[in-house]
């Protein structure tokens, strides 16, 4: 949703949590990763997390507002100029190179979690590639989210093998690298 936070006076996105899943420990427990996950990253190419809480709604995350298009809109409307999509695949392998130095792996990495958003960069109109949704991310050492041995999660088309396998214990950050390259 879009939100106007009052205290600062800017417009924000707010990302609900529908409070009848709240009582779900492991949904609640992703919802909370992906929140520490983005927030801790600060890169120039992650979508910033700004605050998490709990409502009487339910649980929520306050993210920076984003003008643009996904990634995947994008790819729909045909191929894109070889330039167009370098400097794309640059700024979401600095992302995850961010991501991957605080010992985090996204999982879930396809083009309709990598956003594109119009900016001025020295008088030159360009994009900022910018990755979203650390839902299902992975967090080396962390022990707030479980997942149980042989389920699959993230998106069939961009899963490298060992993640399609189930096989969790040999996720890392190649796993992001296969879905970039994917």
């Amino acid at each position: 949703y879009r939100a106007h936070d009052a205290e600062l006076q800017r417009s924000v996105a707010l990302k609900l949590m529908h409070a009848r899943f709240a009582s779900d420990a492991e949904l609640l427990g992703r919802f909370r990763n992906e929140a520490s996950a983005a927030g801790k990253i600060g890169s120039d190419h992650i979508c910033d997390v700004l605050d998490f809480g709990t409502s009487e709604i339910g649980p929520y995350i306050v993210l920076e507002l984003m003008q643009g298009e996904p990634l995947s809109a994008r790819v729909a409307q045909g191929p894109m100029p070889l330039a167009q999509v370098a400097t794309i695949v640059r700024q979401v392998g600095s992302a995850l190179a961010a991501a991957h130095a605080h010992e985090i792996v996204h999982r879930d990495l396809k083009p309709a979690n990598v956003f594109l958003v119009p900016t001025e960069a020295d008088g030159y109109l360009t994009e900022r590639a910018k990755v979203l949704d650390f839902g299902i991310s992975k967090i080396r050492g962390s022990q707030t989210v479980k997942t149980q041995d042989s389920a699959i999660l993230g998106t069939p088309q961009y899963m490298a093998p060992e993640q399609a396998l189930g096989n969790h214990a040999a996720v890392d950050q190649r796993t992001d690298v296969f879905a970039l390259g994917a």
